[in-house]
């Protein structure tokens, strides 16, 4: 398991259901706009399960220099 490579929740899902080699569990939480890379992603290695929380932070604004 990693992270640091942003991957759309389906493709976790599937390496998951796969039992891949290597999985990357970042799934872009930060991007929250983006419904493939907005969620954050926890496996629970006892029941084989992905839990995936979508980002439900509240718009803000973005600072201008």
């Amino acid at each position: 398991m990693h992270g640091h490579v942003p991957t759309p929740t389906t493709e976790v899902e599937q390496r998951v259901q796969q039992r891949a080699g290597a999985i990357g569990l970042d799934t872009g939480c930060v991007y929250r706009h983006n419904p493939e890379l907005r969620h954050l992603a926890a496996l629970d290695l006892d029941a084989d399960k992905l839990h995936l929380q979508p980002n439900i932070e509240p718009d803000y604004p973005i600072g201008v220099r």
